[in-house]
């Protein structure tokens, strides 16, 4: 698989997680407070996104100790970016949500945990699961 199929693969793993995080987090924002639905979205997406990582990458299984080792490693690093980006932007809601399209309000902690995940995907997941956890 070249390096393009193994991003993409990767990033389409993600996305199937993301909606995963987003929509448990959409979901418990109902009865929780954002800070604690972000958390346990996290942790959710966090279980489904390792299994469908190491399909991705065809990760070893004789050695899958020291694979879920390092990939929940990696997302306690990634969940921490996001979780930090996304409650200091939640936090500061009334001052950031006045940028975004009056359309799209409503759904301001969605749009900030999408960015910060974005973000965190590009910087820091994909780099480390690739060259350290599934190499």
């Amino acid at each position: 698989m070249s390096e393009l199929q193994k991003m993409a693969g990767s990033a389409m793993a993600g996305s199937i997680s993301n909606l995963v995080f987003l929509g448990s987090a959409y979901l418990l924002d109902k009865t929780l407070e954002p800070n604690i639905s972000t958390f346990i979205s996290l942790c959710l997406s966090t279980i489904v996104n390792f299994f469908m990582q190491q399909f991705v990458f065809g990760g070893d299984t004789e050695n899958q100790s020291e694979a879920i080792a390092k990939f929940f490693t990696v997302e306690l690093l990634n969940n921490s970016v996001i979780l930090l980006l996304s409650n200091y932007f939640i936090d500061k809601k009334h001052y950031y949500q006045r940028f975004l399209p009056k359309t799209m309000r409503p759904q301001y902690n969605t749009v900030v945990r999408t960015g910060a995940g974005a973000l965190s995907f590009i910087f820091i997941a994909y780099p480390l699961r690739r060259y350290w956890v599934f190499k």
